[in-house]
């Protein structure tokens, strides 16, 4: 005996009104695209100029640093060693490599204490540091640097 299986007639395809549908979406995805592109572009600027101003600064250190070390360098002793407490000798020079620039003075503050402050930055001026150092001069009349503090100037 063969059992015959009836199923159910299938019901009439439906037709749905897509027109325009694929358009919008298009539109859409390329909107969200678009967006995505434009952060990334602002993203990659923002990582140029922290990188060209951390540049910048890390050549205005070196010029002030190496101010720093041109003053100790050519300290002449009769002529700093004159000045009264409160006077001071200004210095100004182009880093070696010629990157940067420092300017400074050394100033007395005490009978064998001087204070010496060497601004650098690069050659284009678009950043600054300061170191300043404290020196003692020993009985030769030769230069010794007791403390070395750095600060960076916020403007």
């Amino acid at each position: 005996m063969r059992f015959l299986r009836l199923r159910p007639p299938a019901p009439p395809p439906v037709e749905r009104n897509r027109s325009g549908a694929a358009l919008a979406l298009a539109v859409y995805a390329m909107a969200v695209i678009g967006a995505l592109v434009g952060g990334m572009f602002f993203l990659a600027l923002a990582e140029h100029r922290v990188g060209r101003n951390t540049l910048a600064l890390t050549h205005a250190a070196a010029a002030a640093e190496e101010g720093a070390a041109h003053a100790l360098a050519t300290w002449d002793p009769v002529a700093l060693n004159g000045l009264g407490p409160g006077d001071s000798a200004a210095f100004a020079g182009v880093t070696g490599g010629g990157t940067g620039r420092f300017e400074g003075a050394v100033i007395k503050v005490g009978p064998s204490s001087f204070v010496v402050r060497s601004e650098g930055g690069p050659v284009d001026g678009t950043a600054r540091r300061v170191v300043g150092l404290i020196v003692r001069v020993d009985s030769a009349g030769a230069p010794r640097a007791l403390r070395e503090r750095a600060w960076i100037w916020l403007y």
